[in-house]
């Protein structure tokens, strides 16, 4: 630091004794170079002793056992951060055990917000949460904590820690559990350590599961329908009991998360033929792939659909083959969904052509897959073979006006399966009203 200011004050002085002999107008321009001069200096110093020093802080401390005064021995200590920039900079949390006098040591830390927590394992669980600050970065704390057992009579506690694939603790995640016989999963947050604490009151069977990633933010319906794809662990809970469980949670497999990081998922090109009903190729046809539906049943026997409608449209040849290309955008939308564990699912693309019935056409799962391999860099093709255009029935409606009985003009028709739900047919009427318009009486017709 000597040597830098030094050299300035030296080059300083050259510089004035020249500008004494220049114009008065050089005066601001020597002054701007002498603070340049300076700030350079200054921060290769800063840098100089952030290199050489590093992190300096340091959290101590003592666990005491139950009566508040023994230091006790062999006790399990975890020190993470809430702020998930000091978790990623110090590869928290951090596991120590404590001395045969009671004490532990985390150093190597910046400042910030801490927390640490004591963990003793007997016949009976113990635990002790305390929460720290470093105010600077070579800044020294002291933490002394007092376990308590981690249940209470009249309760059973239900605990443990969620981990990757590759036991690495995971703190993006939630846990879900539910007694067994019940219906709907409750929620459990896990915290910086990874670890998940559940209360119950009632004794029995319980099932408990992990989720974490991209499902763990979804919204609380998705995450309760993905929930049905998971393997639960299954434990018996009695009045007084603590019982661990260490889950892994249900993420998106490697190869998907990694091509989500920024390779373009690969298109999809399907191809095959189109004949009648009597065999005869629609040559040279016009037609349109209207939607791509996602459907299965879950582990638990309930059904679901997604469809994600758009509008592709091309041709058949002189011999009635076709091949339409399924674009990027549409495939990534539903990838949580396919590849969700233990879910049995199809995926079907409509195909529309004018004067025939929509038609179904089923693309094989493998195909999908392979869509989500890292090393699948061209469009993906599948051949479907012939796909039969039937003619369906023609639904005549005639829209008239229920006061004068007189014809309406570009009135909007909607026709839907018998077995859409009436909310939806709420929600098209509120549509309606919201947009000044009137809506008729739903009318039935069978076949």
């Amino acid at each position: 630091m000597v040597a830098c200011r030094s050299l300035v004050w030296q080059r300083s002085r050259q510089t004035t004794q020249h500008s004494d002999q220049s114009a008065p107008s050089h005066a601001m321009e020597v002054s701007w170079m002498l603070r340049m001069r300076y700030a350079v200096c200054f921060h290769i110093f800063l840098l100089f002793l952030f290199v050489a020093g590093g992190f300096c802080g340091e959290v101590r401390g003592t666990v005491f056992d139950t009566d508040g005064q023994t230091p006790k021995g062999g006790v399990t200590v975890m020190i993470s951060s809430p702020e998930d920039a000091l978790r990623a900079r110090h590869n928290l949390p951090r596991i120590a055990t404590t001395n045969a006098n009671g004490q532990f040591s985390f150093d190597g830390l910046s400042a910030g917000n801490y927390t640490v927590r004591a963990i003793l394992e007997t016949p009976q669980v113990f635990i002790a949460t305390s929460q720290t600050r470093l105010v600077a970065e070579d800044a020294r704390v002291g933490v002394w904590v007092t376990l308590r057992p981690i249940v209470t009579q009249g309760e059973a506690v239900l605990w443990g820690f969620v981990k990757t694939d590759d036991n690495v603790l995971l703190t993006d995640a939630q846990v879900v559990y539910r007694k067994v016989g019940s219906e709907d999963w409750q929620q459990a947050p896990v915290d910086e350590f990874g670890m998940y604490l559940v209360r119950v009151s009632e004794e029995g069977k319980y099932e408990v599961a992990a989720i974490g990633g991209v499902f763990a933010k979804a919204p609380q319906i998705i995450r309760r329908l993905l929930s049905t794809s998971l393997k639960p662990q299954t434990v018996k809970l009695t009045d007084g009991s603590a019982v661990k469980v260490d889950l892994v949670a249900l993420q998106l497999p490697r190869i998907i998360t990694e091509r989500r990081k920024g390779d373009r998922f690969p298109e999809l090109r399907v191809e095959g033929h189109l004949v009648d009903e009597d065999g005869n190729a629609i040559a040279q046809k016009p037609f349109r792939v209207t939607s791509l539906r996602v459907s299965g049943v879950t582990r638990l026997g309930g059904q679901f659909t997604f469809v994600d409608y758009f509008d592709l449209r091309a041709e058949t040849d002189e011999n009635g083959r076709f091949s339409v290309l399924i674009g990027e955008r549409t495939l990534r939308q539903r990838i949580p969904m396919l590849v969700a564990r233990e879910i049995e699912f199809t995926v079907t693309l409509t195909i529309q052509v004018d004067g025939f019935a929509p038609t179904l056409v089923s693309l094989p799962r493998e195909v999908i897959e392979q869509l989500l391999k890292p090393d699948v860099k061209e469009p993906v093709r599948v051949e479907v073979g012939k796909v039969t255009i039937t003619k369906g029935i023609n639904l005549v409606v005639n829209v008239i006006d229920a006061a004068t009985k007189t014809p309406i003009e570009n009135a909007v028709v909607i026709v839907a399966s018998g077995r859409v739900n009436s909310v939806v047919v709420e929600a098209l009427a509120r549509w309606f009203k919201h947009h000044g318009g009137h809506h008729g009486k739903a009318k039935r017709t069978t076949d």
